[in-house]
Protein backbone atom coordinates (compact mmCIF):
# COMPACT_ATOMS: atom_id res chain seq x y z
CA UNK A 1 0.00 0.00 0.00
CA UNK A 2 3.05 2.96 -0.52
CA UNK A 3 5.22 5.77 -0.83
CA UNK A 4 3.91 7.88 -3.67
CA UNK A 5 0.59 9.42 -4.53
CA UNK A 6 -1.62 7.23 -6.70
CA UNK A 7 -1.24 7.56 -10.42
CA UNK A 8 -4.42 6.82 -12.30
CA UNK A 9 -4.28 4.69 -15.45
CA UNK A 10 -3.53 6.91 -18.40
CA UNK A 11 -6.18 6.98 -21.13
CA UNK A 12 -5.03 4.98 -24.09
CA UNK A 13 -4.59 6.97 -27.24
CA UNK A 14 -6.58 5.63 -30.17
CA UNK A 15 -3.38 4.71 -31.94
CA UNK A 16 -2.37 2.50 -29.02
CA UNK A 17 -5.62 0.63 -28.54
CA UNK A 18 -4.44 -2.14 -30.82
CA UNK A 19 -0.97 -2.20 -29.31
CA UNK A 20 0.34 -4.00 -26.25
CA UNK A 21 0.94 -2.89 -22.67
CA UNK A 22 2.75 -4.45 -19.68
CA UNK A 23 0.70 -5.88 -16.82
CA UNK A 24 2.02 -6.85 -13.42
CA UNK A 25 1.31 -10.50 -12.68
CA UNK A 26 -0.06 -9.75 -9.19
CA UNK A 27 -2.57 -7.34 -10.75
CA UNK A 28 -3.68 -10.03 -13.19
CA UNK A 29 -4.04 -12.54 -10.35
CA UNK A 30 -6.11 -10.12 -8.28
CA UNK A 31 -8.44 -9.43 -11.19
CA UNK A 32 -8.78 -13.16 -11.88
CA UNK A 33 -9.63 -13.85 -8.24
CA UNK A 34 -12.30 -11.14 -8.26
CA UNK A 35 -13.77 -12.49 -11.47
CA UNK A 36 -14.01 -16.05 -10.13
CA UNK A 37 -15.67 -14.78 -6.94
CA UNK A 38 -18.34 -12.88 -8.84
CA UNK A 39 -18.86 -15.68 -11.37
CA UNK A 40 -19.18 -18.19 -8.54
CA UNK A 41 -21.80 -16.15 -6.71
CA UNK A 42 -23.77 -15.79 -9.95
CA UNK A 43 -23.42 -19.57 -10.41
CA UNK A 44 -21.76 -19.16 -13.79
CA UNK A 45 -19.26 -21.73 -12.57
CA UNK A 46 -17.88 -22.81 -9.22
CA UNK A 47 -14.23 -22.12 -8.49
CA UNK A 48 -13.95 -21.37 -4.77
CA UNK A 49 -10.88 -20.11 -2.96
CA UNK A 50 -10.52 -16.66 -4.48
CA UNK A 51 -11.12 -15.03 -1.09
CA UNK A 52 -8.34 -17.03 0.56
CA UNK A 53 -5.93 -16.06 -2.18
CA UNK A 54 -6.93 -12.42 -1.77
CA UNK A 55 -6.01 -12.67 1.92
CA UNK A 56 -2.61 -13.84 0.78
CA UNK A 57 -2.43 -10.87 -1.60
CA UNK A 58 -3.39 -8.58 1.28
CA UNK A 59 -0.34 -9.78 3.20
CA UNK A 60 1.78 -9.29 0.09
CA UNK A 61 0.52 -5.70 -0.23
CA UNK A 62 0.94 -5.03 3.50
CA UNK A 63 4.60 -5.98 3.37
CA UNK A 64 5.23 -4.09 0.16
CA UNK A 65 3.29 -0.90 0.78
CA UNK A 66 2.19 -0.40 4.38
CA UNK A 67 5.07 -1.82 6.38
CA UNK A 68 7.80 0.42 4.88
CA UNK A 69 5.68 3.48 5.68
CA UNK A 70 5.13 2.32 9.26
CA UNK A 71 8.85 1.75 9.77
CA UNK A 72 9.96 4.99 8.13
CA UNK A 73 7.39 7.04 10.09
CA UNK A 74 8.10 5.06 13.28
CA UNK A 75 4.41 4.78 14.11
CA UNK A 76 1.57 2.42 13.22
CA UNK A 77 -1.37 4.82 13.06
CA UNK A 78 -1.36 4.68 9.27
CA UNK A 79 -2.62 1.09 9.48
CA UNK A 80 -5.69 2.30 11.35
CA UNK A 81 -6.25 5.06 8.79
CA UNK A 82 -6.24 2.51 6.00
CA UNK A 83 -8.57 0.16 7.88
CA UNK A 84 -11.05 3.00 8.34
CA UNK A 85 -10.91 3.95 4.67
CA UNK A 86 -11.52 0.36 3.66
CA UNK A 87 -14.47 0.06 6.03
CA UNK A 88 -16.28 3.28 5.10
CA UNK A 89 -17.95 1.88 1.94
CA UNK A 90 -18.82 -1.24 3.91
CA UNK A 91 -20.64 0.93 6.45
CA UNK A 92 -22.57 2.53 3.60
CA UNK A 93 -23.76 -0.86 2.33
CA UNK A 94 -24.69 -1.98 5.86
CA UNK A 95 -26.57 1.28 6.47
CA UNK A 96 -28.62 0.80 3.30
CA UNK A 97 -29.40 -2.76 4.34
CA UNK A 98 -30.45 -1.64 7.85
CA UNK A 99 -32.72 1.04 6.39
CA UNK A 100 -34.33 -1.48 4.07
CA UNK A 101 -34.84 -3.98 6.89
CA UNK A 102 -36.15 -1.30 9.24
CA UNK A 103 -33.93 -2.60 12.04
CA UNK A 104 -30.84 -1.24 13.75
CA UNK A 105 -28.29 -3.28 15.66
CA UNK A 106 -24.98 -1.56 16.60
CA UNK A 107 -23.08 -4.85 16.29
CA UNK A 108 -24.24 -5.07 12.69
CA UNK A 109 -21.92 -2.17 11.82
CA UNK A 110 -18.81 -3.52 13.52
CA UNK A 111 -16.27 -5.82 11.80
CA UNK A 112 -17.03 -8.70 14.17
CA UNK A 113 -19.89 -10.57 12.53
CA UNK A 114 -17.55 -13.33 11.40
CA UNK A 115 -17.11 -14.08 15.13
CA UNK A 116 -20.84 -14.23 15.87
CA UNK A 117 -22.50 -17.66 15.49
CA UNK A 118 -25.88 -15.94 15.06
CA UNK A 119 -24.59 -14.12 11.97
CA UNK A 120 -23.46 -17.24 10.15
CA UNK A 121 -25.67 -18.02 7.19
CA UNK A 122 -26.75 -14.39 6.89
CA UNK A 123 -25.47 -11.63 4.66
CA UNK A 124 -22.18 -10.16 5.87
CA UNK A 125 -18.75 -9.40 4.47
CA UNK A 126 -16.77 -11.99 6.37
CA UNK A 127 -13.62 -11.43 4.34
CA UNK A 128 -13.46 -7.75 5.23
CA UNK A 129 -14.08 -8.61 8.89
CA UNK A 130 -11.06 -10.92 8.85
CA UNK A 131 -8.97 -8.39 6.92
CA UNK A 132 -9.76 -5.57 9.36
CA UNK A 133 -9.05 -7.83 12.34
CA UNK A 134 -5.66 -8.80 10.88
CA UNK A 135 -4.88 -5.12 10.26
CA UNK A 136 -5.75 -4.30 13.87
CA UNK A 137 -3.53 -7.14 15.07
CA UNK A 138 -0.62 -5.79 13.01
CA UNK A 139 -1.26 -2.25 14.25
CA UNK A 140 -1.24 -3.49 17.85
CA UNK A 141 2.02 -5.38 17.35
CA UNK A 142 3.74 -2.56 15.51
CA UNK A 143 2.60 -0.02 18.10
CA UNK A 144 5.45 -1.31 20.26
CA UNK A 145 8.76 0.41 19.40
CA UNK A 146 10.63 -2.80 20.16
CA UNK A 147 8.59 -4.71 17.57
CA UNK A 148 9.13 -1.99 14.96
CA UNK A 149 12.88 -2.04 15.55
CA UNK A 150 12.98 -5.82 15.31
CA UNK A 151 10.89 -5.74 12.12
CA UNK A 152 13.19 -3.14 10.55
CA UNK A 153 16.13 -5.54 10.77
CA UNK A 154 14.14 -8.74 10.20
CA UNK A 155 15.53 -11.14 7.61
CA UNK A 156 13.69 -13.48 5.28
CA UNK A 157 14.14 -16.24 7.86
CA UNK A 158 12.20 -14.17 10.39
CA UNK A 159 9.29 -13.90 7.95
CA UNK A 160 9.45 -17.65 7.37
CA UNK A 161 9.26 -18.12 11.15
CA UNK A 162 6.23 -15.79 11.32
CA UNK A 163 4.48 -17.89 8.70
CA UNK A 164 5.30 -21.08 10.61
CA UNK A 165 3.94 -19.53 13.83
CA UNK A 166 0.64 -18.51 12.24
CA UNK A 167 0.31 -21.89 10.56
CA UNK A 168 0.84 -23.62 13.91
CA UNK A 169 -1.87 -21.41 15.41
CA UNK A 170 -4.27 -22.61 12.72
CA UNK A 171 -3.45 -26.19 13.62
CA UNK A 172 -3.29 -25.95 17.44
CA UNK A 173 -6.01 -23.47 18.42
CA UNK A 174 -8.88 -25.72 17.17
CA UNK A 175 -7.90 -28.18 19.89
CA UNK A 176 -8.98 -25.59 22.45
CA UNK A 177 -11.49 -23.55 20.48
CA UNK A 178 -13.13 -25.06 17.43
CA UNK A 179 -14.17 -22.43 14.86
CA UNK A 180 -15.87 -24.87 12.49
CA UNK A 181 -19.24 -23.37 13.41
CA UNK A 182 -17.81 -20.06 12.17
CA UNK A 183 -16.59 -21.79 9.00
CA UNK A 184 -13.01 -21.08 10.20
CA UNK A 185 -13.36 -17.50 8.92
CA UNK A 186 -11.43 -16.08 11.86
CA UNK A 187 -8.01 -14.40 12.02
CA UNK A 188 -6.23 -17.13 13.96
CA UNK A 189 -7.26 -19.69 11.34
CA UNK A 190 -6.49 -17.54 8.28
CA UNK A 191 -3.60 -15.42 9.50
CA UNK A 192 -1.08 -17.84 7.99
CA UNK A 193 -2.29 -16.84 4.51
CA UNK A 194 -1.59 -13.19 5.33
CA UNK A 195 1.84 -14.18 6.68
CA UNK A 196 2.55 -16.26 3.57
CA UNK A 197 1.87 -13.21 1.41
CA UNK A 198 4.33 -11.19 3.48
CA UNK A 199 6.89 -13.96 3.14
CA UNK A 200 6.47 -14.08 -0.64
CA UNK A 201 6.93 -10.32 -0.91
CA UNK A 202 10.22 -10.61 0.98
CA UNK A 203 11.45 -13.48 -1.17
CA UNK A 204 14.45 -12.40 -3.24
CA UNK A 205 16.94 -15.17 -4.03
CA UNK A 206 16.49 -18.39 -5.97
CA UNK A 207 17.08 -20.40 -2.81
CA UNK A 208 14.33 -18.53 -0.99
CA UNK A 209 11.97 -18.99 -3.90
CA UNK A 210 12.59 -22.73 -3.90
CA UNK A 211 11.83 -22.95 -0.16
CA UNK A 212 8.59 -20.95 -0.55
CA UNK A 213 7.65 -23.10 -3.54
CA UNK A 214 8.09 -26.21 -1.41
CA UNK A 215 5.74 -24.67 1.19
CA UNK A 216 3.15 -23.94 -1.51
CA UNK A 217 3.38 -27.46 -2.90
CA UNK A 218 2.94 -28.85 0.62
CA UNK A 219 -0.25 -26.80 1.01
CA UNK A 220 -1.44 -28.33 -2.26
CA UNK A 221 -0.40 -31.93 -1.65
CA UNK A 222 -1.10 -32.49 2.06
CA UNK A 223 -4.81 -32.88 2.88
CA UNK A 224 -4.32 -31.49 6.41
CA UNK A 225 -2.10 -28.53 5.48
CA UNK A 226 -4.84 -25.94 4.96
CA UNK A 227 -6.95 -24.49 7.75
CA UNK A 228 -9.79 -26.61 9.07
CA UNK A 229 -10.76 -30.19 8.42
CA UNK A 230 -13.53 -29.33 5.98
CA UNK A 231 -11.24 -28.54 3.04
CA UNK A 232 -11.31 -31.54 0.73
CA UNK A 233 -8.01 -32.52 -0.98
CA UNK A 234 -9.58 -31.78 -4.37
CA UNK A 235 -11.07 -28.45 -3.27
CA UNK A 236 -10.28 -25.50 -5.50
CA UNK A 237 -9.48 -23.59 -2.29
CA UNK A 238 -6.27 -25.59 -2.14
CA UNK A 239 -5.44 -24.97 -5.80
CA UNK A 240 -6.15 -21.26 -5.55
CA UNK A 241 -3.89 -20.77 -2.53
CA UNK A 242 -1.01 -22.95 -3.70
CA UNK A 243 -0.99 -22.12 -7.40
CA UNK A 244 -1.71 -18.44 -6.81
CA UNK A 245 1.18 -18.26 -4.36
CA UNK A 246 3.49 -20.03 -6.82
CA UNK A 247 2.45 -17.56 -9.52
CA UNK A 248 3.37 -14.70 -7.18
CA UNK A 249 6.75 -16.26 -6.46
CA UNK A 250 7.73 -17.04 -10.04
CA UNK A 251 5.55 -14.75 -12.10
CA UNK A 252 6.87 -12.24 -14.60
CA UNK A 253 5.44 -9.00 -15.84
CA UNK A 254 2.96 -9.92 -18.54
CA UNK A 255 2.29 -8.25 -21.86
CA UNK A 256 -1.14 -8.14 -23.46
CA UNK A 257 -3.43 -6.14 -25.72
CA UNK A 258 -3.74 -2.60 -24.44
CA UNK A 259 -7.52 -2.74 -24.10
CA UNK A 260 -7.40 -6.00 -22.17
CA UNK A 261 -4.67 -4.67 -19.86
CA UNK A 262 -6.75 -1.55 -19.18
CA UNK A 263 -9.84 -3.65 -18.37
CA UNK A 264 -7.92 -6.03 -16.10
CA UNK A 265 -6.24 -3.13 -14.30
CA UNK A 266 -9.56 -1.35 -13.78
CA UNK A 267 -11.13 -4.51 -12.36
CA UNK A 268 -8.23 -5.15 -9.99
CA UNK A 269 -8.18 -1.53 -8.87
CA UNK A 270 -11.91 -1.63 -8.04
CA UNK A 271 -11.88 -5.06 -6.44
CA UNK A 272 -13.19 -3.85 -3.08
CA UNK A 273 -16.11 -2.07 -4.70
CA UNK A 274 -16.88 -4.99 -7.01
CA UNK A 275 -16.98 -7.24 -3.98
CA UNK A 276 -19.26 -4.93 -2.03
CA UNK A 277 -21.79 -4.38 -4.82
CA UNK A 278 -21.96 -7.55 -6.89
CA UNK A 279 -24.21 -9.35 -4.43
CA UNK A 280 -26.62 -6.40 -4.50
CA UNK A 281 -26.55 -6.41 -8.31
CA UNK A 282 -27.28 -10.14 -8.33
CA UNK A 283 -30.31 -9.70 -6.09
CA UNK A 284 -31.64 -6.76 -8.11
CA UNK A 285 -31.24 -8.62 -11.39
CA UNK A 286 -32.85 -11.73 -9.92
CA UNK A 287 -35.93 -9.70 -8.98
CA UNK A 288 -36.28 -7.48 -12.02
CA UNK A 289 -34.41 -9.26 -14.84
CA UNK A 290 -34.62 -12.96 -14.05
CA UNK A 291 -34.22 -14.04 -17.68
CA UNK A 292 -30.92 -12.24 -18.29
CA UNK A 293 -28.15 -14.71 -19.21
CA UNK A 294 -25.86 -15.47 -16.31
CA UNK A 295 -22.73 -14.39 -18.16
CA UNK A 296 -24.31 -11.02 -18.87
CA UNK A 297 -25.22 -10.64 -15.21
CA UNK A 298 -21.59 -11.23 -14.29
CA UNK A 299 -20.45 -8.55 -16.73
CA UNK A 300 -23.04 -6.09 -15.40
CA UNK A 301 -21.93 -6.74 -11.81
CA UNK A 302 -18.27 -6.22 -12.70
CA UNK A 303 -19.03 -3.04 -14.61
CA UNK A 304 -21.25 -1.68 -11.86
CA UNK A 305 -18.56 -2.36 -9.26
CA UNK A 306 -15.90 -0.60 -11.32
CA UNK A 307 -18.23 2.36 -11.84
CA UNK A 308 -19.11 2.51 -8.15
CA UNK A 309 -15.41 2.45 -7.31
CA UNK A 310 -14.70 5.40 -9.58
CA UNK A 311 -17.56 7.42 -8.12
CA UNK A 312 -16.44 6.58 -4.58
CA UNK A 313 -12.87 7.63 -5.29
CA UNK A 314 -14.06 10.84 -6.93
CA UNK A 315 -16.15 11.65 -3.86
CA UNK A 316 -13.26 10.74 -1.60
CA UNK A 317 -10.95 13.10 -3.47
CA UNK A 318 -13.49 15.90 -3.17
CA UNK A 319 -13.80 15.38 0.57
CA UNK A 320 -10.04 15.20 1.05
CA UNK A 321 -9.58 18.38 -0.97
CA UNK A 322 -11.85 20.22 1.46
CA UNK A 323 -9.96 18.99 4.50
CA UNK A 324 -6.90 20.84 5.83
CA UNK A 325 -3.85 19.99 3.75
CA UNK A 326 -2.20 17.93 6.44
CA UNK A 327 -0.94 14.39 6.59
CA UNK A 328 0.27 13.11 9.88
CA UNK A 329 3.50 11.20 10.06
CA UNK A 330 1.60 7.97 10.45
CA UNK A 331 -0.94 8.44 7.69
CA UNK A 332 -0.53 6.44 4.56
CA UNK A 333 -1.01 8.11 1.20
CA UNK A 334 -4.05 7.26 -0.88
CA UNK A 335 -1.94 4.83 -2.85
CA UNK A 336 -2.14 2.25 -0.12
CA UNK A 337 -5.60 0.71 -0.18
CA UNK A 338 -5.56 -3.10 -0.09
CA UNK A 339 -7.16 -5.09 -2.85
CA UNK A 340 -6.03 -3.05 -5.71
CA UNK A 341 -2.40 -2.43 -5.59
CA UNK A 342 0.06 -2.89 -8.33
CA UNK A 343 3.70 -2.14 -8.39
CA UNK A 344 4.95 -0.84 -11.68
CA UNK A 345 8.17 -2.47 -12.72
CA UNK A 346 9.89 -2.48 -16.09
CA UNK A 347 8.39 -4.89 -18.57
CA UNK A 348 11.53 -6.98 -18.31
CA UNK A 349 11.38 -7.15 -14.53
CA UNK A 350 11.52 -10.60 -13.03
CA UNK A 351 11.77 -11.91 -9.52
CA UNK A 352 13.80 -12.08 -7.42
CA UNK A 353 13.70 -8.33 -6.88
CA UNK A 354 16.72 -6.67 -5.39
CA UNK A 355 16.29 -5.39 -1.85
CA UNK A 356 16.07 -1.80 -2.99
CA UNK A 357 13.22 0.68 -2.53
CA UNK A 358 10.24 -0.22 -4.68
CA UNK A 359 9.71 1.86 -7.82
CA UNK A 360 6.73 4.16 -7.98
CA UNK A 361 3.41 2.39 -8.49
CA UNK A 362 1.87 2.82 -11.92
CA UNK A 363 -1.65 2.80 -10.55
CA UNK A 364 -3.28 2.07 -7.28
CA UNK A 365 -6.73 2.17 -5.81
CA UNK A 366 -8.77 0.56 -3.11
CA UNK A 367 -9.72 -3.01 -2.58
CA UNK A 368 -9.94 -6.21 -0.70
CA UNK A 369 -12.11 -9.49 -1.02
CA UNK A 370 -13.83 -12.95 -0.40
CA UNK A 371 -15.06 -16.08 -2.06
CA UNK A 372 -18.30 -16.93 -0.37
CA UNK A 373 -20.54 -14.49 1.49
CA UNK A 374 -22.21 -16.83 3.88
CA UNK A 375 -23.53 -20.29 4.10
CA UNK A 376 -27.19 -20.33 3.32
CA UNK A 377 -26.88 -17.55 0.77
CA UNK A 378 -27.27 -18.42 -2.87
CA UNK A 379 -24.42 -16.05 -3.63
Amino acid sequence: MPHSAPIQPKPLAASRWLGTEPLQHDVALRALAVFTIVAGHFELFSITGGAYFLLLLAGFSFSRFQLPGVLSNDRATGILSLALRVYLPVLLIYALQAIKAGAFDPLFFLPVRNLMPSAQGSFHFWFIDVYIQLQLMMALLLAWPQVRRATAVATWVHYLAWFALFWCLAKLVPGHFDAEHLYNRVPWMLGYLFALGMLIERTRTWEQRLVVSAVCLALLALPWALHGDNVAPTSTDRWWVACGALALVWGRTLTGPALLVAAVSALAMASLHVYLTHFLVANAMGRHLPDVPTWLGVMVALGFGVGFGRVWKWAERRVRARLPARQSRGDLPQAQLPLAQAQAEPATAHRPRKPTPDPKPAWQGSSLLPSEFGQGSRF
